[in-house]
């Protein structure tokens, strides 16, 4: 039999495509324990993510541990694999070296990434800061895609080193809606990266009989929400956040997802409307269009931050027959099958045995 793992996650923000994996976990059988420190619900904007409780997962607020009580938490739980969601929690990396100084066995810790190189000064100079004084602390880097892959490399991590499927959607929640419906639909956070502003001015482009006939829906809060709402031409309408098993119903209702990202490192809502069988317009500045959308087979790939080209996309696919749509959608449900929670969690446990065999 596997050997039991202890695993340790210290997240910033829960949101529901994190709780799939550690559903996941749970369900191999092979954790003899999962705990999980987290930042405050609502601390990203937008995200008004409420976490569901798991039969086998121990939660812990971020707010009331200090550094030297996430130093205790490490040393009772003795975790076979620490996960840290990024270097931002300055808390979270001293408990973490001090740890590491303190065992004579190591955990193996993995770092996540989900953000793309873009070579920006920023960068280059957070690479050299990561290659002097991080490198040692985290073993693996857990990438969400090729984009992030490409990154851990800056870092210098090996092929080895790097584990993929860092973010999946949720495969037993998101399942494919029946039918195409003539409807865009967004999902999102409204602010400015996001690109509702450009969607609307794409979709304000289209002629009033063809808005009537396709119908925008923006799922979603964040600053921008008045502002869009002020803003909304006919045939478009604002639903609020709405929390997993609530987005899942009105998303099985059918239509076609539209991404307009100015930058998205990822983006799971891309994976999810995939799963529910939704054709596709997505900006090329979305990371996870690399897995999950390919141009002229479920959808259409626009260049990021261009409204024509956005509008066009959108046209087009008013354009298209009832059998191009119904192989958009089989397509959509096809691709959207390459990462999955249990991917996800296979990948991860993986990375305790990879690292006794490279330390060996």
């Amino acid at each position: 039999m596997p050997v039991q793992k202890r695993l340790l996650f210290l997240y910033s923000s829960l949101n529901g495509f994190v709780l799939s994996t550690l559903r996941a976990l749970q369900d191999t059988g092979e954790c003899e324990s999962i705990d999980v420190v987290h930042w405050p619900y609502g601390s990203t904007p937008g995200n008004l993510y409420k976490p569901e409780q798991l039969r086998a997962v121990r939660f812990h607020p971020r707010e009331t541990l200090t550094t030297f009580r996430l130093r205790e938490l490490l040393a009772t739980v003795q975790p076979h694999i620490i996960y840290i969601s990024g270097w931002m929690d300055r808390g979270y990396l001293d408990a973490v070296r001090a740890h590491r100084a303190a065992m004579d066995t190591r955990a193996v810790t993995v770092c996540g990434i989900d953000d793309q190189w873009r070579a920006t000064w920023r960068q280059r100079i957070g690479r050299l800061v990561f290659r002097l004084s991080l490198r040692k602390v985290f073993d693996r880097m857990w990438v969400a895609g090729a984009p992030q892959y490409h990154y851990a490399r800056k870092f210098g991590y090996a092929d080895h080193e790097i584990i993929p499927h860092l973010l999946s959607a949720d495969d037993q929640r998101f399942l494919p809606a029946e039918m195409v419906a003539r409807r865009f639909v967004f999902v999102g956070r409204f602010e400015s990266v996001k690109g509702p502003t450009l969607l609307l001015e794409a979709y304000a482009g289209l002629d009033a009989e063809t808005r009537s006939a396709w119908p925008l829906v923006m799922i979603g809060d964040g600053s921008l929400r008045a502002e869009l709402q002020d803003a909304l031409p006919s045939g478009a309408s604002i639903l609020p956040y709405l929390q997993p098993a609530e987005l899942a119903l009105e998303l099985s209702r059918g239509g076609v997802g539209c991404q307009p990202s100015l930058f998205e490192q990822w983006g799971v809502s891309i994976h999810e409307l995939t799963l529910m069988a939704y054709p596709m317009i997505v900006s090329s500045a979305c990371g996870a269009a690399t897995e999950f959308v390919v141009h002229g087979h479920n959808g259409y790939v626009f260049r990021g931050g261009d409204a024509k080209a956005l509008r066009n996309a959108m046209l087009e696919m008013t354009k298209a027959d009832a059998l191009t749509l119904a192989r958009f959608r089989q397509s959509s449900l096809d691709l959207s099958l390459r990462i999955s929670p249990l991917s996800s969690a296979r990948n991860f446990l993986s990375a305790d045995a990879s690292w006794r065999r490279t330390a060996c």
